[in-house]
């Protein structure tokens, strides 16, 4: 969903607007040789002060100049030097006033772009109603016993024509103003985040999520409106520059409680997102990226997330148990169903969450790359996988304090290699020691820092 092309700046490798902070020692540096700069300048005007009165007088090494060539020389170069200050100032002053003038355009893009997204159109209905006959408020009946139609005498039948007119959403222009929006944030860097919450709050409020209870069969396919989808579009083919900037200052795509059932989110770059409690029954998300990103109390039933990038994503309290494969079966009984097992688990959360229609999740390299609490709701294909492994783990824990790294490694590798959901506590989603031991989880499996611990 990226679409990324390359500039003459990029092309020779520079940049548009410097990051000057990633390189703050070398302002000191240039700072110290402009000082120096401004004082050679200094004293050469002044040496050519000195030398200029000398050439006024005669006195000195302009003494036999009856021309006054060299008072000429001189006044020239000491104007040159006075002057080379203002001019650069007049450069700045003027770049200053190029650059409000461009943040001014762009604000007022913004606010026409944004007047767009709410734009409504007026639709005309017509509805028909068609009169029977009756005789003393009594409906006439025929003989297949409905109501017989009154008809003109031409035989036609007599029907009340009413027009009624309802505001609708102009999907033409809220699509074009989505677009606006997109080609903003390439132009400027400054105003994407600002863009991608428009965006996002655009969604929020146009598709927001009325209810978490899954369908019940027969399973329909919901078509997302257009403009949601072309929004989802938009957010998901932002550029590594773009990402880049997110990542540096911690920024999340709220698409918090929404309804996005159906919507193709297929190679999108959706990490860190938040779609906590949202709605995405049948959503496409085949080789999307969501590292780090909260579905936590979503629902997911029937949602594709073949060749997924879901590394340190969060489940907790989702819902993903439509339809449930037979117990011991090998193909599920919905084509897209259960896709789960086909991304990229490595260290996703599953406390307290409903994952009955997924049956298989791999073998114990892939289940203790899980996390997940005693509450969490398996296929049973999973469920007689689950032990408790409180007790080795203290053993290791106990060896590891006593300085008997070696004994604990190989206990913790032994264990680890045979055992299915070695790291999955105890406890149920309420116990304060789930957080520490989902903690100690990430760790393990180097997953620190934003947007995973934070």
């Amino acid at each position: 969903m990226k679409s990324e092309k390359l500039t003459f700046w990029d092309w020779i490798h520079l940049k548009k607007n410097p990051d000057f902070s990633s390189v703050r020692w070398l302002g000191s540096s240039i700072g110290a040789v402009l000082f120096a700069a401004m004082i050679m300048v200094f004293l050469i005007s002044l040496v050519g002060l000195v030398l200029l009165c000398l050439a006024f007088i005669g006195l000195g090494p302009y003494a036999g100049d009856p021309t006054g060539g060299a008072i000429r020389n001189i006044g020239l170069v000491l104007a040159a030097t006075f002057a080379a200050p203002f001019l650069v100032w007049r450069s700045i002053v003027a770049q200053q006033n190029a650059d409000v003038a461009l943040q001014s355009q762009i604000t007022d893009r913004i606010n026409k772009a944004v007047e767009g997204l709410g734009t409504e159109k007026t639709v005309r209905e017509i509805i028909e109603t068609p009169r029977y006959k009756s005789v003393d408020d009594k409906w006439q009946v025929g003989e297949d016993g409905n109501p017989m139609p009154a008809v003109h005498p031409d035989g036609t039948s007599i029907v009340d024509r009413e027009t009624y007119e309802q505001s609708v959403p102009n999907l033409e222009v809220r699509i074009g103003a989505i677009y606006a929006l997109e080609r903003i944030a390439q132009d400027s860097l400054r105003d994407h985040i600002q863009i991608m919450e428009i965006l996002c709050a655009y969604v929020r409020e146009n598709a927001p999520v009325t209810s978490l209870e899954p369908s019940e069969p027969p399973f329909k396919f919901a078509i997302p409106r257009t403009d949601i989808q072309a929004a989802i579009s938009v957010i998901g083919r932002r550029s590594e520059q773009q990402i880049q900037l997110e990542w540096g200052q911690e920024f999340r795509l709220d698409l918090r409680k929404t309804d996005l059932s159906g919507v193709n989110f297929n190679k999108g770059e959706f990490s860190a997102a938040i779609f906590i409690r949202s709605r995405l029954e049948a959503a496409n998300f085949r080789e999307s990226q969501l590292k780090g990103s909260l579905l936590s109390g979503s629902l997911l039933n029937y949602a594709d997330f073949f060749r997924a990038e879901l590394r340190g994503t969060s489940f907790d309290h989702a819902i993903l148990n439509r339809p449930i494969p037979p117990t011991g079966s090998v193909v599920p009984a919905f084509a897209d169903a259960a896709t789960l097992n086909l991304a990229n688990i490595y260290g996703i959360s599953l406390v307290a969450a409903d994952i009955r229609a997924v049956d298989y999740l791999g073998g114990p390299t892939d289940t203790n790359r899980t996390f997940g609490t005693k509450d969490t709701q398996l296929h049973p294909n999973l469920e007689f996988k689950r032990k408790l492994h409180a007790n080795p783990l203290r053993k290791i824990r106990v060896l590891k304090r006593k300085g008997e790294i070696d004994e604990a490694r190989l206990l913790e590798t032994e264990l680890y290699n045979n055992e299915n959901f070695v790291d999955w506590a105890p406890h149920d989603h309420t116990d304060l020691a789930v957080s520490h031991l989902y903690g100690e989880f990430l760790n393990r499996l180097e997953l620190t820092g934003w947007p995973y611990q934070g």
